[in-house]
């Protein structure tokens, strides 16, 4: 049976740059970059991320997602990857779910190598962002 286990980060921050790649059957394909600050078992780390998404009709949002973490000292780095769905919500506020790989860690981090987590990110029309992510066990 799969679970929802810990709560592995959570992490608040803002989009430094948004752009449209594509336009693919009518629909926009805008690219997000944000940075975001968190903590991983009593260890802050910056992380660094890119994200695409596609909004459907009807409000509908399929997303994709990469980015690379590093602790405050150094001594933790990580990559992860990731595929999400969201919607619109209230106020221009999109919400995403979906899951997130992380390809290698090192450090203070390594304990997420490997790990399938299930996140949650909220977005706003400002810029302002909350990232949460949950070890499935």
């Amino acid at each position: 049976m799969v679970e929802i286990g810990e709560l592995l980060t959570e992490e608040r921050g803002r989009t430094v740059g948004r752009r449209v790649v594509a336009i693919e059957g009518g629909a926009v394909k805008v690219e997000v970059t944000f940075r975001a600050r968190g903590v991983h078992k009593g260890a802050a780390y910056e992380n660094i991320g890119t994200y695409w998404s596609v909004a459907h009709p009807g409000g509908a949002l399929y997303s994709e997602w990469m980015g690379g973490m590093k602790t405050d000292h150094g001594a933790g780095l990580a990559t992860w990857r990731g595929f999400g769905a969201g919607r619109l919500g209230e106020g221009d506020v999109r919400t995403y779910r979906g899951s997130i790989i992380t390809e290698h860690a090192t450090g203070e981090l390594a304990s997420l190598t490997g790990v399938l987590a299930i996140f949650e990110f909220s977005i706003d029309d400002n810029g302002d962002m909350l990232r949460r992510t949950w070890e499935l066990s």
